[in-house]
């Protein structure tokens, strides 16, 4: 199928099975038709046309033509196809560089999704549970009306914001009794090195202090800085909600998982308060 534009600038869709269109992507080859009432070839669309042209763009896995249709007969002089030319060129190269981008942006993601496997590879019972927080995240985000490029790194935030358990003892992390208060003071590190870590690397360096901050609470008494209310990033306070409730819905090693209805009613008790939810397990175990 193609589309074509009218004189309007309206697009309509039609079949491709004949004409200069097709000619082109067939052969490769450029096609002019200055008069299409004479013309074997060239498929009138419109019924109004009297000149046309196409030009293929030929890509190594693709073919694209770019036809023009006039109202006048003999309407293309060899300056215009030079100039369409050069035109097919600079749209075959905005495709590869388009391509490229996407191509990069896939890995990107690809290697920010290896980095959390690793990570939950020292701690079994979180599975998932950082794809899971960055696609409630994201969701929550896009109903607070976050532009595309804050809804991304609120995503990459939410993938990474427990990468710093990577330097979080292994037998601490999947301890199923209650931990020390060394033990916790190990755990509550791992926002300063989540931070440090991604902030290594230049373009995650935006979403570091979303990460350093994703422990801190609304009411206060949070941890690495003590920040409270509005001093706390708002993609950070996101991701706290939606932590803390992914959280309370999986089995842990020190407790089998809440209802949905449980832990939203838990949330809905401590609005205000940015999920001061200790006191529902272990004082010194944290969700």
């Amino acid at each position: 199928k193609i589309w074509y534009m009218d004189n309007t600038g309206k697009l309509h869709e039609t079949v491709l099975n004949k004409g200069i269109i097709k000619f082109s992507l067939e052969t490769e080859k450029e096609y002019l038709a200055n008069d299409v009432e004479k013309d074997e070839i060239f498929y009138d669309v419109t019924g109004i046309t009297k000149s046309a042209v196409s030009i293929p763009v030929v890509l190594e896995d693709k073919k694209m033509a770019i036809s023009i249709e006039r109202m006048t007969k003999n309407a293309f002089k060899e300056s215009d196809l030079e100039f369409l030319r050069i035109f097919s060129r600079l749209v075959a190269l905005s495709i590869i560089k388009t391509d490229l981008y996407l191509e990069l942006k896939r890995t990107y993601f690809q290697t920010v999704e290896a980095l959390v496997y690793a990570v939950e590879l020292k701690d079994p019972y979180t599975r998932g549970h950082s794809r899971r927080v960055a696609d409630y995240s994201v969701e929550i985000g896009k109903k607070l009306g976050f532009s595309k490029e804050a809804l991304e790194d609120l995503e990459l935030a939410a993938l990474l914001h427990d990468i710093g358990k990577i330097g979080v003892k292994g037998a601490i992390l999947n301890k199923p009794t209650k931990l020390s208060a060394k033990e916790f003071e190990e755990v509550k590190k791992h926002p300063v090195l989540g931070e440090q870590l991604v902030g290594k690397v230049e373009k995650l360096r935006r979403i570091a202090k979303i990460i350093r901050h994703h422990h801190e609470r609304y009411g206060g008494g949070g941890y690495p800085d003590g920040l409270k209310g509005e001093e706390i990033p708002l993609e950070a306070r996101i991701i706290a909600i939606v932590d803390a409730y992914d959280a309370m819905t999986s089995d842990r090693p020190y407790r089998k998982a809440l209802s949905k209805e449980e832990a939203l009613r838990i949330i809905e008790e401590n609005e205000g308060l940015q999920l001061s939810l200790i006191h529902i397990s272990e004082p010194t175990r944290p969700l």
